[in-house]
């Protein structure tokens, strides 16, 4: 696996962790921008060093910011975490993930220094930060420092395009939120989600001649129609929740059931343009 598969990442911040991960240093700081996956590179980082097996959690730490600051005694209570026996006799056995690390308590950084300079055997200590001034310049000398770069706009939209999004909505959530990749998702999967329920609302608003229309226009993606059928889905089960008549009840019983067969039927039959007008149909 490589971590482009998974992470938007600048040529040469990609580079350098590919080199990290096959040589690690026994220190390691991931600054950059917020958004942009650090947090998530670190676990990653962490899981392929410990061959993602069964026991790898049990050897990775992660101190994470409480009430806005990591007080020393999480950085104490290292030791005891130092001191398990290795699951392996590998390069890496165990790793210590700080999570925004320029939220360590001055104390705090003093006893991390520590490690730093007699680092345990097999220990990779794995930091993360947005502002690393605001961290000790002699823990910062003394760690290997990994710039997670903004990617460049046209490797945003080819990431976004992969996953269905239209160039002109990524180009706008690029500018809305400068960059910041995990905003950019949020925003991007609430608007898509959006778009599906306004589709679902549009065919129970429909005649039949109307629905069936849509199967080669709206529907003709597989995923897109799945997606509306999850919307469909929610709306009857609202719907059934605040029916205030017989004939309501009756309605969204018969809207559901509808759906409940075309979703297994998609699962099983790969013509998808017969499940939506058996659907269409029916409705």
């Amino acid at each position: 696996m490589t971590l482009q598969n998974s992470f938007v990442l600048h040529p040469d911040t990609a580079q350098e962790l590919a080199v990290t991960m096959q040589h690690p240093t026994h220190a390691i700081l991931l600054w950059g921008p917020n958004g942009l996956g650090k947090t998530l590179l670190a676990h990653q980082l962490a899981t392929e060093w410990l061959q993602a097996d069964a026991t790898a959690k049990a050897f990775i730490r992660t101190l994470r910011p409480q009430k806005g600051v990591i007080p020393i005694e999480s950085v104490r209570e290292l030791a005891g975490f130092f001191s398990l026996k290795a699951a392996s006799s590998s390069e890496v056995n165990r790793v210590v993930i700080i999570e925004d690390a320029e939220t360590l308590s001055l104390p705090a950084q003093h006893a991390l220094l520590k490690q730093l300079e007699e680092p345990p055997k097999g220990v990779v200590l794995l930091l993360t930060a947005t502002l690393p001034r605001l961290l000790l310049p002699t823990i910062r000398s003394r760690v290997q420092q990994i710039h997670i770069q903004k990617p460049p706009l046209s490797q945003i939209v080819s990431h976004f395009a992969r996953q269905g999004y239209a160039t002109n909505e990524v180009e706008k959530a690029y500018k809305m939120f400068d960059g910041n990749i995990s905003r950019m998702q949020m925003l991007l999967s609430a608007k898509v989600e959006t778009d599906y329920f306004t589709t679902a609302k549009h065919i129970l608003q429909q005649g039949r001649f109307e629905r069936l229309s849509m199967i080669d226009s709206e529907l003709k993606d597989k995923s897109i129609a799945l997606a509306t059928l999850r919307a469909l889905t929610q709306i009857a089960d609202t719907g059934l929740m605040q029916a205030s008549s017989q004939e309501q009840l009756k309605k969204w019983q018969k809207v559901l059931a509808a759906v409940h067969t075309a979703n297994g039927a998609m699962t099983t039959n790969t013509n998808t343009k017969l499940v939506l007008t058996e659907l269409m149909l029916t409705l």
